[in-house]
């Protein structure tokens, strides 16, 4: 049985990218900016022509891997869950943004439903 979530919980947030530079920016500062951050930010670029990696080095602690071949997202999302041990994840498309607190009512409203 899995332990229930609460607001010590350990987030790592997933965004898989491919090709959407422009919007990128504006995720990763409504990831990094949240009014309860999470433990870490993984960016997963599937193969894109051209990977984000100015962008990426504009947020100190945002991780950039890299697939070698485009396979789709889902594929590499599983590898970085399998190979990482968090509490949970959060999924973020890379051309979105987050509330400020989206990470802070998740967890709040997990802790108070017993949410796994």
């Amino acid at each position: 049985m899995m332990a229930a979530l609460n607001r010590s919980s350990t987030v790592c947030t997933l965004v898989p990218f491919y090709d959407c530079q422009s919007w990128l920016g504006d995720t990763l500062e409504s990831l990094v900016t949240q009014s309860r951050p999470p433990d870490a930010v993984v960016v997963i670029d599937d193969a894109s022509p051209e990977p984000p990696l100015d962008v990426v080095r504009a947020f100190p602690g945002v991780t950039l891997l890299v697939a070698a071949d485009n396979g789709g997202p889902y594929r590499l999302v599983q590898k970085v869950i399998e190979m990482t041990r968090f509490d949970a994840y959060l999924f973020q498309d890379a051309d979105d943004w987050s509330a400020f607190d989206r990470l802070e009512v998740l967890l709040q409203t997990a802790e108070e439903t017993d949410a796994e």
